[in-house]
């Protein structure tokens, strides 16, 4: 969980700010599913999930590849995190707008 939380903390608040490069953001989505093999706990996939869910909304489609990580660590998550987790991708997917392909119609 420290490797989570501290990636969240020092690199998370760049990913989201407006203006950010796609392949810097794409890089930090890859990274967070590398160290997702190594979660152990419950709090670390919900924090994934929310990460790729808050991403999708900033970034929805603006780059496949980016796309195809958030959709791949979204659903990763929501696997281990059970039947309301994968609730709550539906839910990001109503609230992304008919523009969107969206993540859960993919999961």
């Amino acid at each position: 969980m420290y490797v989570a939380v501290m990636f969240n903390q020092d690199c998370m608040h760049l990913v989201f700010q407006s203006g950010t490069p796609l392949q810097l953001v794409s890089e930090a989505v890859r990274s967070i599913l590398a160290i997702s093999d190594l979660f152990t706990e419950k709090a670390q996939f919900q924090w994934m999930l929310a990460t790729c869910l808050e991403l999708g909304k900033h970034h929805p489609l603006e780059d496949e590849i980016l796309h195809q990580y958030l959709v791949f660590g979204a659903c990763k998550a929501a696997a281990v995190l059970g039947p309301v987790s994968f609730y709550a991708v539906l839910t990001f997917e109503k609230t992304a707008g008919p523009e969107s392909d969206g993540i859960a119609g993919e999961c």
